[in-house]
């Protein structure tokens, strides 16, 4: 089966909503790590880790094993700007208008890392055998220094 073909925009949007009604403004990402490893402890992965990273937020990642060939890593950050004054929608919850889903870090990056997890799924689902592990991350303190990817 080809994993593709099971990831749903459905299933994306649900994961962008989660991760933006989820507040995760840089150094305060412990609740939506919290999220991270819960969820990927439930796909079964395995290396489920938290990296504490000094003076930011905490990075998580967790490892799909595969075979001995090349590893790949599906990597977004977690971190988001503080919400600021002038949102036209509240920052922490989507609202869809015209197609376009809106909320603090839906586009930068949430949306794709929803897109990461959702592709996560499907690669499970579809019981593909992978040539070598899939690291999956969230790092923290990218819109500031970036230290979570360090």
């Amino acid at each position: 089966m080809n994993p593709v073909e099971q990831v749903s925009e459905k299933r994306v949007v649900e994961l962008t909503r989660t991760l933006v009604e989820t507040p995760s403004e840089t150094g305060k990402e412990k609740k939506i790590g919290d999220w991270l490893i819960t969820f990927f402890e439930k796909l079964g992965l395995s290396q489920v880790t938290r990296l504490p990273v000094e003076e930011a937020g905490d990075t998580v990642y967790a490892v799909l094993k595969g075979g001995d060939g090349p590893k790949l890593m599906l990597n977004f950050h977690i971190d988001t700007f503080d919400a600021f004054d002038g949102w036209e929608t509240p920052p922490f919850k989507i609202v869809e208008k015209e197609g376009r889903l809106y909320g603090l870090g839906a586009h930068d990056m949430k949306g794709g890392a929803a897109c990461a997890l959702a592709a996560l799924e499907a690669i499970i689902e579809s019981g593909v055998k992978l040539s070598g592990d899939l690291i999956v991350s969230g790092t923290s303190d990218e819109e500031y220094w970036s230290r979570g990817a360090h």
